[in-house]
């Protein structure tokens, strides 16, 4: 693991932190540009309420804010853990695939 690994992990832990410590009510918390610009949501409208709900242990909530985002966390989650056993392989091939159809899915479900 080189020490480029350990930033990405270290941004990660701290981002995770600030999801998790700010709520969504707060007045910092991010507006999504699609919204604000033309009262559209976009395909990941709610996503960061979602992750919110889901690092709070709301997994029903979370669906409710966005499932394309529930569902794609635990496509990455098993692809981390496919990773891990197998290697690296076709990591790349399936991370397209895997958002290819969280977008695929979002559209579907938002529409």
């Amino acid at each position: 693991m080189n020490r480029w690994h350990g930033a990405g992990g270290l941004a990660l832990v701290a981002a995770l932190a600030a999801i998790y410590a700010i709520t969504p009510e707060s007045a910092i918390y991010p507006r999504c540009p699609s919204m604000f610009l033309w009262q559209t949501p976009c395909p990941t409208c709610g996503g960061l309420r979602a992750i919110h709900h889901l690092l709070h242990g709301r997994a029903a909530d979370a669906w409710a804010y966005n499932p394309g985002v529930v569902i794609g966390l635990a496509l990455l989650i098993l692809e981390g853990v496919r990773t891990m056993i197998q290697g690296p392989s076709t990591r790349i091939r399936t991370a397209l695939l895997a958002a290819f159809l969280i977008a695929l899915l979002t559209a579907a479900l938002a529409g």
